[in-house]
């Protein structure tokens, strides 16, 4: 098991996903992995890349509920080890359109 803190960053959430958004909001850590999970890998998306990047997206949709649940901000994403793998092999293959200091932070987290 794996753990990931979940933070809020001062990176604009619609810089991250180009979305529009009504006033000020920063993505999370939460955020920039599901960023991720959605960067279409070289020749599309395999069974098995959908089945793991959706047992990642399970997780942290528990977590979110969760956190809106208990009315807390900081968090804790657990991840089994193979899912933390996976998501370590996928954001190190990333790329991005952005060069954001926040982001590189996040990258460089899944390091090791």
């Amino acid at each position: 098991m794996k753990n990931i803190n979940v933070k809020t960053t001062k990176l604009e959430l619609s810089k991250l996903n180009g979305k529009p958004t009504e006033g000020d909001v920063f993505a999370d850590t939460l955020d920039l992995i599901e960023t991720t999970l959605d960067i279409i890998p070289q020749g599309g998306f395999t069974p098995k890349d959908i089945r793991d990047r959706n047992r990642i997206q399970s997780s942290i949709d528990e977590l979110r509920e969760q956190r809106k649940k208990d009315e807390v901000v900081e968090a804790t994403l657990k991840l089994e080890d193979h899912d933390y793998e996976v998501l370590k092999t996928i954001v190190g293959s990333s790329r991005w359109a952005s060069r954001d200091k926040v982001l590189q932070e996040f990258l460089d987290s899944f390091k090791e």
